[in-house]
């Protein structure tokens, strides 16, 4: 993988298939992938063009080979106070339940590149789904207090 360094985060591009990886601090999947394809890097093609790589077999490469799983990546948006509407966008992700980090593969990044951007991007449902592990809120809290990202 090759590291790829944003404004707010560096996130690993595999040279073979042309995935993202992107952990769990990195940022909102939709926005860090948006990044990485503004930045013109060789990510993905025409999405009819790719086959969905997110069906292979992965293992976690921050944690030593752990099971991905798949998740669909879905937008929230609050047109209405108390109201919440969900879109489906196609997008797969594989993400480690060991360390939340995600990996969108070029099929995912193409589909989730061309979704329109109204300055402020939706969180995927996704990235609410996992509870940070105890760890990770510990070292948010000390990133807080030393004034770190």
């Amino acid at each position: 993988m090759t590291v790829v360094p944003l404004a707010e985060a560096d996130v690993d591009v595999c040279g073979a298939c042309q995935g993202i990886w992107i952990d769990w601090f990195d940022g909102e999947i939709g926005e860090v992938t948006r990044d990485v394809l503004a930045m013109k890097m060789p990510v993905g093609g025409a999405a009819s063009e790719l086959r969905n790589e997110v069906r292979a077999l992965g293992g976690c490469p921050r944690c030593h080979g752990m099971q991905l799983v798949v998740e669909r990546y879905v937008l929230k948006r609050q047109p209405a106070i108390g109201k919440v509407e969900t879109q489906q966008t196609g997008a797969e992700l594989m993400r480690c339940e060991h360390c939340a980090g995600s990996f969108v593969s070029a099929t995912s990044a193409s589909l989730l590149g061309s979704l329109p951007t109204d300055g402020d991007a939706p969180p995927s449902e996704s990235a609410k789904a996992l509870e940070p592990l105890p760890w990770q809120k510990f070292v948010a809290v000390l990133k807080a207090l030393f004034g770190m990202r």
